[in-house]
């Protein structure tokens, strides 16, 4: 005996899906449309996992059943997992069934993915981890867990998909890839188009529906022969012969068989695309490259061989019924049509594919015995489906309904009273339909074309870049625009010393705002130096790193104190001062950084009430007490007396529009005097100066002109973004609105080399709940998951969109507090993130930007990074 099955569905849990996907309601649409065995769909999430073991019992045969309807149809645990990552520099969007042997498993399952991702907010979970990942922890869970590549061709969330797939299974799952032993060909390909690549002939080729509303169960389907049990269904997902064979759409009906751009309506095939050189004839955008196009680059025979398992063709029993009445497949004819033929000739798919076509015409007349006749004979008009559109599938042509309606009980429709539909609620045909996948993203613009000059140390420097790399003058102050390049031209100035024997890299101090940024520095520098292994001795770290180890080797007794004991001491003296705890760290901490602090004194800053300075003095005592330093101390308690030998002969200062004037006063106790041979380099933005309340000036580079030599240098070329951002950010530095500021040095005004990308977009928010829900929105389409129809979502935003991983994006806000929101929000659609930390000066230290997260970052601490 042959069953028909369907292991890829949904339940209400998936986003997107009808709430009238229930394990009862699943049960009698199986039943109706004639499926044996289906899968339970979202087994990975926990509440839908609880209704499971509610509703089901477990059969002799290895699968569940209602427990009101033991010999009902039967169930398979199955989950649909969403991965996205990046793999040998691409984002890879790979989505993968899992069937597990029973619902135990499936909840270990579960779980462990739960300690890996968030497996509540979304039936099918959108996981960080790589499809080989996935695939080890089913098998870590049960030997006998099956793992099945989804929709195998389709462009964005697919094994061999044009936009995030790979061209060879093996590059996708590696050392694993004999534990996958079938594959499903979805909605826009058949196992013929399949078996053009004769890579493919070893693996099991399966069709399911995907299903995210009850009727649309068993549009697609296996055909299993033999006994029904986990085992023979095994076996049949090994390619055994209990695989009898596949029913399938008419490919073309697939919303991406043909290529095209549905926001200007062109559907186009391969050969057409190939000539158009992949963009649209009417907007010059890149085309979404559809299942057929991507068949063929991997197609290495013409035609597929002899001797294949049949695929069984079909038009849903709606749609046919549509045709054969002139109406919509949703109307009162239609639904009416459906429940009385499939009451009384057979359930759906048996009726269409098997049941004697003279009975057909009997019941229903023989304009539908020709429709089903012409589609099982393949005999049907198809129009391609295209970037989400789905495609057409036509039986019967507009003559031949005139010519033969009216023929046949099947239009005996006399007036009579609305009846509720044997499904209460909804209406048989009342489910939702599946969304379309988002629009196809430009390709990202590329840099400029490097300079070749013969000198690998300037090899891909501007003209301005290797003015500053080689200025032969001891003091340089670099003005450098956003994205220009300054921490490059730090590095390679740096390099420069090294080679022109200015410094010894034992010599030598490179220093940046965080412990991230210095530890890009030292990789960077030392590839500069690539054949220079003693440049591993530059001392390349924060001013607050190299000042505690200089405290420590002279304090050995002393530490750094923690954040609690802080605190405690804080709520302390902020009480004797009249202010909160961290109105006292914030005066306290730009006291520690003014000018006179190196000289041992500590000026209270302006407006600090009359009580601060004894507050203060409290503060410091009960920390020497203690022999404790706090973070604030470490620059003015290390700082060199005046006269003492230099550490360094030559400092590189990245970032410097942040120091503080204690910070600017270590660094020149750090280096002898400039007439006995010191450099100083300082790169920075004045303009990116946003640290004033912790002692930053934007005038610091003014200070530099204590330096009878220095030269000044300007980096204005914008390299890391496009035109329009640049544009705006110039606009928004140079607004006049606030306080007049004083005249100081800054960079011309910068320009990109890139060309316009994604329009810049500003939305105005009632509140840090919906401004959350608008971000996420947004986030969703970058990561080419948006449900069309979300806040802030429309296809002309997404066609600016590019598919990304979560580790290549950033929310990034004001204050911390204002990240909550958006982390609670994320949370609910079940992306993962992590958040910088409370303090900016180490907020960023903990955060791993090559996990698959999201990150979350104030704008300070996100100050710096590329």
């Amino acid at each position: 005996m042959t069953h028909f099955i369907d292991l890829h569905i949904h339940s209400r849990f998936s986003r997107a899906t009808s709430p009238a996907l229930t394990p009862r309601n699943l049960d009698f649409w199986a039943g109706l449309k004639g499926l044996s065995l289906i899968g339970t769909g979202d087994m990975t999430h926990p509440a839908w996992l609880d209704e499971l073991e509610t509703a089901l019992q477990r059969r002799a045969d290895g699968f569940y059943s209602l427990k009101e309807k033991p010999d009902g149809v039967r169930f398979v645990p199955t989950g649909e997992v969403s991965a996205i990552y990046k793999q040998d520099g691409r984002t890879r969007k790979i989505h993968l069934v899992v069937a597990a042997p029973s619902l135990e498993e499936a909840r270990k399952f579960s779980k462990v993915l739960g300690a890996l991702g968030n497996v509540e907010a979304d039936g099918r979970p959108i996981l960080g981890l790589s499809a080989r990942n996935i695939l080890e922890i089913a098998l870590s869970v049960s030997a006998e867990m099956i793992v099945i590549p989804a929709h195998i061709w389709t462009p964005w969330f697919s094994l061999f998909g044009a936009r995030s797939g790979f061209d060879r299974l093996e590059e996708c799952f590696g050392d694993l890839s004999g534990h996958i032993t079938a594959l499903e060909t979805g909605l826009s390909s058949d196992p013929a188009m399949n078996r053009l690549v004769s890579s493919l002939d070893r693996y099991a080729l399966v069709s399911s529906s995907d299903a995210h509303s009850p009727d649309k169960l068993g549009r697609e389907a296996t055909l299993l022969a033999g006994a029904m049990s986990w085992d023979n269904l095994a076996a049949a997902l090994k390619g055994g012969p209990s695989l009898a064979g596949t029913v399938e759409f008419f490919p073309e009906e697939g919303k991406y068989h043909l290529d095209g751009h549905l926001a200007c309506g062109q559907a186009l095939r391969p050969e057409e695309t190939r000539a158009a050189g992949g963009l649209c004839p009417v907007c010059g955008k890149p085309v979404t490259i559809g299942v057929l196009h991507r068949v063929q680059e991997l197609a290495d025979r013409e035609s597929p061989l002899a001797g294949r398992l049949p695929d069984l063709h079909l038009i849903p029993l709606a749609e046919l019924l549509s045709q054969v009445f002139g109406v919509g497949p949703k109307s009162r004819k239609v639904t009416e049509s459906f429940e009385r033929l499939t009451s009384e000739l057979d359930r759906e798919l048996p009726l269409l594919l098997e049941t004697p076509l003279s009975d057909i015409e009997t019941a229903a007349g023989p304009l539908l015995r020709l429709a089903i006749e012409k589609m099982r004979r393949g005999e049907v008009r198809t129009e391609g489906g295209y970037d989400g559109q789905y495609g057409t599938a036509t039986a019967i042509s507009p003559a031949e309904r005139e010519a033969l309606s009216g023929q046949g009980r099947l239009f005996d429709f006399s007036p009579r009273p609305s009846r509720p539909s044997r499904l209460q609620p909804p209406s048989l045909f009342a489910a939702h339909e599946e969304t379309a996948e988002p629009e196809t993203a430009p390709a990202r613009a590329r840099p400029p074309l490097a300079l070749r000059r013969g000198d690998l140390l300037l090899d891909g420097l501007d003209e301005s870049q290797i003015a500053a790399v080689t200025c032969r003058r001891r003091a340089l102050a670099v003005l450098a625009g956003p994205g220009s390049g300054k921490t490059r031209v730090l590095v390679h100035r740096a390099a420069w010393l090294v080679r022109e024997k200015a410094a010894g890299p034992e010599e030598m101090l490179l220093t940046t705002y965080t412990r991230q940024a210095a530890l890009s520095l030292a990789v960077n520098f030392r590839a500069a130096l690539p054949f220079r292994p003693e440049s591993a001795l530059a001392r390349v770290s924060t001013l607050h790193a190299l000042a505690y180890d200089l405290l420590k080797r002279a304090k050995p007794d002393w530490e750094l104190a923690s954040e609690q004991a802080l605190e405690e001491l804080r709520k302390k003296a902020a009480k004797k001062a009249g202010l909160k705890p961290g109105a006292f760290a914030a005066l306290a901490a730009r006291a520690k950084n003014g000018p006179a602090t190196l000289g041992g004194e500590i000026i209270p800053p302006p407006g600090a009430p009359e009580a601060f300075a004894p507050a203060l003095a409290y503060y410091a005592k009960t920390l020497a007490r203690a022999r404790l330093w706090d973070f604030d101390d470490l620059i003015a308690e290390a700082a060199p007396p005046p006269g003492s030998p230099p550490l360094f002969k030559a400092v590189l200062v990245d970032e410097f529009q942040d120091l503080s004037a204690a910070q600017f006063s270590f660094i020149k106790r750090l280096l002898p005097p400039q007439s006995s041979g010191a450099f100083l380099t300082a790169i920075g933005d004045p303009d990116q100066s946003i640290y004033g309340f912790r002692g930053a000036d934007p005038a610091i580079f003014d200070w530099l002109k204590v330096y009878p030599d220095l030269e000044t240098a300007e980096l204005s070329t914008n390299y890391r973004s496009v035109k329009n951002i640049v544009a705006a950010g110039e606009a928004v530095i140079a607004r006049p609105e606030g306080p007049a500021r004083p005249e100081r040095a800054r960079p011309k005004r910068v320009s990109a080399r890139t060309e316009k990308g994604p329009r810049l977009t500003r939305a105005a928010l009632a509140n840090p709940r919906r401004e959350a829900a608008y971000v996420v929105g947004r986030v969703m389409a970058h990561l080419g998951v948006l449900n069309l129809g979300q806040p802030g979502s429309s296809r002309q935003d997404q066609e600016f969109m590019p598919g990304l991983a979560l580790n290549e994006v950033a929310v990034i806000f004001r204050l911390r507090a204002l990240g909550r929101a958006v982390a609670e929000a994320l949370d609910q659609r079940g992306l993962a993130w992590q958040m910088s930390g409370e303090d900016p000066l180490t907020a960023i230290d903990h955060l791993d930007f090559t996990a698959d997260k999201i990150s979350l970052l104030t704008m300070h601490a996100a100050k710096g990074l590329e």
